[in-house]
């Protein structure tokens, strides 16, 4: 079914030529999906905050956009996969877990997806409308119990240097059990923060080299804004 509908996106969008139709109103409370070993499901809330009705479609990826021919799909299953929203409703969705154990020493990290349709009157079937179809994709991380850590203290767990082997750039570990996830860097320099590795994130038990703005020296103070499980974020400061 979802090979379906994405050839229907592909066509509606090549079809589409003249006046423009927009309804990307379906959101979804929160900002990121953590599944807690052990649970039964989680438990999602969808709402369409538009005055008109979306067919929608979740599923969850590894990363890959396309997967590769005969790869194995993800352990996670969306219960219902494709539903019409009404204007101004609700749906509930549940996300379970009935796949193969996956790593107990660290979270491992998928992408929800939630694809909205906006319906068309038929009237307007016959005219030539640019119909968007938004795709929203947010993180799920699978977390197993136990993690080496502290997720609630990421940032104090963090070590930063300069990297050997690359000037301009420093090395961040990440020693824990759970994905950093950097909203970006600042660098004062001169009285000025200047940004840096946006988006960045850091996997469980590794390194990631970030490359700093250009005047960065010993002694520089750097900021690292992480994004903690609410959407908010949280600020590490470092002297290098």
């Amino acid at each position: 079914m979802m090979i379906t509908i994405k050839h229907l996106i592909a066509t509606c969008l090549v079809m589409a030529t003249a006046s423009f139709v927009s309804h990307a109103s379906v959101v979804m409370t929160g900002t990121r999906v953590i599944y807690q070993e052990g649970s039964r499901d989680k438990v999602l809330q969808l709402n369409n905050k538009g005055d008109h009705p979306n067919l929608v479609q979740m599923w969850v990826d590894n990363g890959q956009a396309v997967p590769a021919k005969g790869a194995a799909t993800t352990p996670f299953l969306v219960t219902p996969q494709i539903f019409r929203l009404e204007a101004h409703s609700g749906q509930v969705v549940r996300v379970s877990f009935p796949g193969a154990p996956l790593p107990k020493d660290r979270e491992s990290l998928f992408y929800l997806n939630f694809l909205q349709i906006p319906a068309m009157k038929s009237s307007d079937q016959s005219q030539n409308k640019l119909v968007l179809i938004v795709n929203n994709r947010l993180k799920l991380f699978y977390r197993p119990k136990n993690l080496q850590g502290d997720v609630e203290k990421l940032g104090e767990q963090l070590s930063v240097t300069f990297s050997a082997s690359k000037p301009g750039t420093i090395t961040v570990t990440n020693p824990t059990g759970y994905f950093v996830n950097l909203r970006n860097g600042l660098l004062k320099s001169q009285g000025k923060p200047l940004a840096f590795a946006l988006a960045a994130i850091i996997a469980p038990k590794s390194s990631a080299e970030l490359t700093l703005p250009a005047g960065a020296t010993k002694g520089s103070v750097i900021s690292l804004i992480l994004v903690n499980d609410y959407g908010a974020n949280v600020t590490s400061t470092f002297t290098l």
